[in-house]
C-alpha cells in the first residue's frame, strides 16, 4: 500500500533523474533528516543518486555548501547491515568527500578529515558484519576509496588510517582466490595494488611536506 513516505521518495527519485535534485531533496529531507528513521534500501539508493547529483550540479560557489549538507545527512543515518546500503551510503560518502577537498580552507581540513574518519569506521564495522568474505570485491573497494581519500587528506590524515587500509588488503590478499572466479580474483589483486600505491604516495607525499 503507498503511504505519504513511499510517495515522496518515489517522486523525488523522478525529480533527480530529471536534475532536480534540490526540489528532490526538500521533498524527502523531514524522513532524511530525521534520526529515529531508519531507511531502506530503496530509500537510501533513491538519497544517494540526490546528494551525489546536488554536488555535481552545484556551482564552485554552493559546491562545498552542498558537500556539508551531504555529510550532515548521512552522519546522521544508520548503516544497515544490507549490501546495497552499504554500497549506495558508501558512494554517497565518498563523494561528499572527496568533492569538498578541492574547496575546504586549511583551517577546516583536519575537522573534514576527522568526520571522513569516523564515518569510514562505521562503514568498515558494518561491512565486516554484512560481507563474510575479507575477499570481498564490494568490500574491499571501500577501503580502496578510503585509501584514495586519505592521499587526498594527505596533510592532515592519520597513519592509522593507512594501516587500516593496509590491513584489509593484506587479508584479502591472504585469503587467496578462495570462491572468487578468476575474473574476480584479478580484480581483487588490483584493489590490493591500488591499497598499497595510495598509501605508499600518501607517506612519501607527507615527508615531502614535512621536510618544506
Amino acid at each position: 500500500m503507498s503511504t505519504p513516505r513511499n510517495e515522496a521518495f518515489d517522486k523525488a527519485r523522478t525529480l533527480q533523474e530529471a536534475e532536480k535534485a534540490d526540489e528532490a531533496l526538500e521533498l524527502i529531507r523531514q524522513y532524511v533528516e530525521d534520526q529515529e528513521t531508519e531507511l531502506s534500501v530503496k530509500e537510501i539508493e533513491t538519497l544517494s543518486y540526490i546528494l551525489q547529483e546536488k554536488m555535481t550540479s552545484a556551482s564552485f560557489d554552493s559546491k562545498k555548501e552542498a558537500c556539508y549538507e551531504a555529510i550532515d545527512i548521512l552522519e546522521g543515518l544508520a548503516i544497515a547491515k544490507e549490501q546495497r546500503f552499504i554500497l549506495a551510503y558508501a558512494e554517497a560518502a565518498y563523494e561528499s568527500f572527496s568533492k569538498i577537498n578541492r574547496s575546504a580552507r586549511d583551517e577546516e581540513r583536519e575537522n573534514v578529515w576527522c568526520r571522513a574518519k569516523e564515518m569510514y569506521l562505521e562503514l568498515f564495522k558494518t561491512a565486516k558484519k554484512t560481507y563474510k568474505e575479507v575477499n570481498n570485491l564490494e568490500r574491499l573497494e571501500i577501503y580502496v576509496n578510503f585509501a584514495k581519500l586519505a592521499k587526498s587528506y594527505l596533510d592532515v590524515a592519520d597513519e592509522d588510517s593507512l594501516n587500516i587500509c593496509e590491513e584489509a588488503a593484506k587479508e584479502a590478499k591472504f585469503v587467496g582466490p578462495t570462491g572468487l572466479s578468476k575474473d574476480d580474483w584479478n580484480e581483487i589483486k588490483r584493489q590490493v595494488d591500488q591499497i598499497k600505491k595510495y598509501c605508499k604516495d600518501s607517506r612519501a607525499e607527507r615527508k615531502l611536506l614535512d621536510d618544506e
